[in-house]
């Protein structure tokens, strides 16, 4: 049985004749385009195959590789017809492109150029930017290109101005100029645009025909995925990501709006090829505060967070004793979720500096410049550091905030992992959370999450052992 089915460079539109099919097609065809988000009782399902008002069932471009093998398994045919596609007229990379591409990036660029879209699963340090300006420049389409913060918006726009000598107009943080060439935007300020004035924001995004997403693993939220499904011209359609894998289970919503994995680059493949320092994680054992059980007696991991780590005296006590140490020798960052927590720290460790969401990117590029100089030794930072903020010159990275997340302690490690002049080691701090049950668990998985990297040193370490280390051996 050959079904129909067209689409545009957003959806797929499979013909109602589908109701008609194999039942067991049916069924995978909802297992295939399904995730689940949440944990036992609190897990949901979505699925991303739905019927539209005119009968035909609608699903994200990205799943039809997916689609297609599920067709092929139960022997059914699906007729797709594709809309035009623009001529590949590609301009020659090295007439007039200001960059050169390393060995692995040449590959991914022509993977790129081939498949027209897909994920490069790329570790932070991999030099996403000049190879999304090398696939821009070649290209040579009206492109958007969608940064999760401000903290990346104009970086990246100097970045691909560099390398292309292009029109790059900027849209976020007060800026709104999107009649360039290449318009570089916050992931907010676009979808907010669509929320306030819908008809032009729809408008514009038809016109865009290359669309380029970094840190794409924020493309499961709402805000994103409505970004990109309106980009249906967008014949080019690429995301750049270290960290394919969602922690919240939503990884298939990923390769739905953007498409499969099309290349990718390990922190250890990097490191072996002297591009990255090469990290040793010490996870630190201290007395814990409280017993478990006096904690355990609430699930709510609001209290947990407060009690066992902003509020946990030993382990705070621990974090000041490590950056104050540290900092004499390294320029050292400490990572926090919280701001009354940085704002602790910071009252306790001499000559530190504190820097949060509400802190302007004036003052973030001024402190940034201060930390890579070493006139500002310790730098405290929310999550606003988590993502694009590039400082070779760290020699030292404390993770204060605990958690479960997998990107953000990805992104984390990789603000560390950029390599300088007289740099090829970094040290990089955590901490075993035994306090409470929940803590603990979190502690192990963020270990066992660098198993992965075989040039990672991961080792556990007492705080008396480490405080009597010097720094030298602690990175032999």
């Amino acid at each position: 049985m050959a079904i129909k089915a067209k689409c545009n460079h957003s959806y797929l539109y499979i013909s109602p004749k589908l109701k008609n099919a194999n039942r067991r097609l049916r069924r995978s065809l909802v297992d295939t385009c399904s995730y689940v988000v949440g944990e036992k009782e609190q897990a949901t399902t979505y699925c991303l195959l739905r019927q539209t008002k005119r009968g035909a069932y609608r699903v994200p471009l990205g799943l039809l590789s997916r689609i297609k093998k599920v067709f092929a398994k139960y022997g059914e045919t699906l007729n797709l017809k594709f809309p035009e596609e623009p001529e590949s007229d590609y301009m020659a990379l090295f007439e007039g492109f200001n960059g050169k591409l390393r060995k692995y990036q040449k590959k991914a660029y022509d993977i790129g150029l081939k498949e027209r879209r897909g994920i490069f699963d790329h570790a932070t340090g991999s030099g996403k930017t000049i190879l999304a300006s090398a696939l821009i420049f070649s290209i040579n389409r009206k492109t958007l290109y969608v940064v999760p913060n401000i903290t990346l918006l104009k970086d990246t726009a100097k970045e691909i101005v560099k390398f292309t000598e292009y029109d790059v107009g900027l849209f976020g943080e007060g800026y709104k100029d999107i009649n360039k060439h290449v318009t570089v935007a916050t992931a907010q300020s676009v979808y907010s645009w669509l929320k306030r004035d819908p008809k032009k924001a729809k408008e514009w995004l038809r016109t865009i025909e290359c669309f380029m997403a970094d840190e794409v693993h924020h493309s499961g939220s709402d805000s994103w995925k409505s970004i990109l499904m309106h980009c249906i011209n967008s014949s080019y359609r690429f995301g750049f990501t270290g960290t394919v894998h969602r922690g919240d289970g939503a990884t298939l919503l990923l390769h739905a709006v953007t498409g499969e994995t099309i290349h990718k680059v390990s922190s250890s493949k990097l490191i072996r090829l002297g591009y990255l320092a090469k990290p040793y994680f010490y996870f630190i054992e201290y007395e814990p505060e409280v017993p478990d059980y006096a904690i355990d007696k609430t699930r709510n991991w609001h209290a947990i967070v407060r009690d066992n780590i902003v509020g946990n005296k030993r382990r705070n006590s621990a974090i000041i004793k490590i950056a104050t140490k540290l900092k004499k020798k390294l320029s050292t960052l400490i990572l926090c979720d919280r701001v009354n927590h940085g704002v602790l720290l910071k009252d306790n460790i001499k000559n530190s500096r504190f820097l949060s969401g509400a802190s302007s990117s004036a003052e973030r590029s001024k402190m940034k410049r201060k930390l890579q100089k070493k006139s500002v030794r310790c730098l405290i930072a929310t999550s606003i550091f988590d993502e694009g903020v590039n400082i070779p010159a760290l020699g030292a990275l404390i993770k204060s905030g605990g958690g479960k997340a997998q990107n953000s302690d990805k992104q984390r490690t990789g603000r560390a992992l950029r390599r300088s002049e007289g740099k090829d080691k970094v040290l990089i701090v955590d901490f075993l959370d035994y306090s409470n049950s929940t803590t603990k668990k979190h502690s192990l998985m963020r270990a066992d999450f660098l198993a992965d990297e075989e040039e990672f040193v991961v080792r556990k370490i007492t705080l008396d052992k480490f405080m009597k280390t010097k720094i030298k051996n602690l990175m032999m």
